[in-house]
């Protein structure tokens, strides 16, 4: 499920509307992963752990966890830009971290986001994060298990994209193809052969510690 909203802001005196919008983790279009893998919502365990097919489950969309080994989830944010304004940038936030058999605080992976076809670049996770409960992780889940990650945030504009402010590659807004889209594709994963395959947690606004789920902004001019 996606929730949007638009507002308005003014950057180097150039007036632009900002579109907000958010997406359930289970809310994706497509997937592709590889086990151990697994669902879960605020009341439990989607479908069977460790089995891809899980992700077919007719609940997935109420999944507020999903996790991997390898592989990658992709979701179609409703694209907000109307009919010949410009983009003039994208932020995407999200919780996440690695994958290990219970957790392992010092397991690196190397997470990567694609937006339409076009790979923004990769962040390279520092673990998989347990020990406390997360703040909005359920009771339920056992204490032994990932409980928190971190909430990262990427952008694009005119001058490349950034992730928590760092250049990570020169892709731009431009090069992303946004005009006269339906659908924004916004693609996380991690490469078979990336130098670290650690797997990803994706965390929803009902786990971890921060109480939102995936979310993205485009900024555009009229």
């Amino acid at each position: 499920m996606c929730y949007s909203k638009i507002a308005r802001m003014t950057v180097a005196s150039v007036p632009l509307r900002v579109a907000e919008l958010s997406m359930q983790v289970g809310a994706y279009l497509r997937f592709d992963v590889d086990p151990p893998c697994g669902l879960a919502s605020n009341a439990g365990v989607i479908g069977n752990l460790d089995d891809p097919l899980s992700f077919y489950h007719p609940d997935h969309d109420r999944a507020g966890l999903l996790w991997f080994r390898c592989g990658f989830v992709e979701y179609a944010f409703p694209n907000p830009l109307p009919t010949g304004a410009r983009p003039a940038s994208l932020e995407l936030s999200f919780e996440a971290c690695s994958d290990a058999p219970n957790y392992d605080e010092n397991l690196l992976s190397d997470i990567t986001l694609w937006i339409n076809d076009r790979e923004v670049g990769t962040w390279t996770s520092p673990g998989d994060f347990g020990g406390r409960q997360g703040r909005y992780t359920p009771e339920w889940w056992s204490p032994r298990d990932t409980q928190f990650g971190l909430l990262k945030h990427w952008r694009v504009d005119g001058e490349g994209s950034f992730l928590d402010g760092e250049r990570v590659s020169g892709t731009k807004i431009g090069d992303l193809a946004i005009p006269g889209q339906c659908f924004l594709i916004v693609g996380l994963g991690v490469k078979p052969d990336a130098v670290h395959v650690g797997g990803m947690n994706l965390f929803g606004s009902s786990f971890g510690d921060y109480p939102q789920d995936p979310q993205l902004r485009l900024a555009y001019s009229v």
